[in-house]
């Protein structure tokens, strides 16, 4: 039998109904979610494996050494990534595809 499909938004939907069932029942796992959906919903790189199909990055970058700095124009150093400087290098040209309805950083 082969593994059900789904889009994206359609399993995060059930895994969030889930863990929200599960907060409900346990609160040790309730104080866990909240982290972990804030976690979640923050993520550049999680939106850049989906959505973008990028591969982890392996790579520091030279200047802010592996460490997320925040929102802004590209810095010009390899590490911007749709909006948000990652820390971390691509190892490919941004997907032109991916321009999704996802931005993490906050429209100024």
């Amino acid at each position: 039998m082969a593994a059900p499909q789904f889009e994206i938004n359609e399993f995060c939907e059930k895994f969030t109904a889930w863990a929200r069932l599960l907060s409900k029942q346990d609160e040790r796992f309730a104080q866990a979610w909240q982290i972990v959906s804030i976690a979640i919903d923050h993520s550049n790189l999680l939106w850049r494996l989906f959505y973008a199909e990028e591969s982890i990055r392996k790579n520091p970058c030279s200047v802010h050494k592996g460490h997320w700095s925040g929102c802004g124009p590209d810095p010009g150093c390899g590490c911007w990534s749709y909006g948000n400087i990652t820390g971390w290098v691509a190892e490919a040209p941004e997907n032109p595809e991916a321009h999704a309805p996802y931005i993490h950083c906050p429209r100024g």
